[in-house]
């Protein structure tokens, strides 16, 4: 899952920036394939993250409801930060520019936390 999940960050990133520089309806659209698989890796690699750490405790319903409702938050939070953005720029490129950023920064603040967590989890 922890590399399903930095993949998922990764592509996601990837993504974003892409977006940014997007100029043909087909652009857009292999675009809009990668980030659907990068949000399916990403997801689901979380999910199993989520249930690897709470697997012992049997706290699984409740560490999917936080996960769940952490995005849940950030696309109620996220569309008012892109319209900020959007009124500084005029352009959609700098919210895509910031999105990239922060999730890969987000990818690797996992990483750096959560080095041998996951693989001690798996093996226990």
């Amino acid at each position: 899952p922890r590399k399903m999940f930095f993949l998922g960050g990764v592509l996601s990133s990837l993504s974003f920036l892409t977006f940014s520089v997007s100029t043909t309806f087909v652009q857009i659209i292999l675009t809009q394939v990668l980030l659907g698989i990068s949000w399916a890796m990403f997801y689901v690699g979380g999910l199993r993250i989520v249930e690897l750490h709470t697997k012992r405790e049997q706290l699984s319903a409740t560490g999917n409801g936080l996960f769940n409702g952490s995005i849940s938050i950030a696309q109620l939070i996220g569309p008012f930060i892109a319209l900020y953005l959007y009124s500084i720029s005029e352009t959609y490129t700098l919210s895509m520019q910031i999105a990239a950023i922060i999730t890969f920064m987000a990818t690797l603040v996992y990483l750096v936390f959560n080095k041998d967590k996951d693989l001690e989890l798996i093996n226990a």
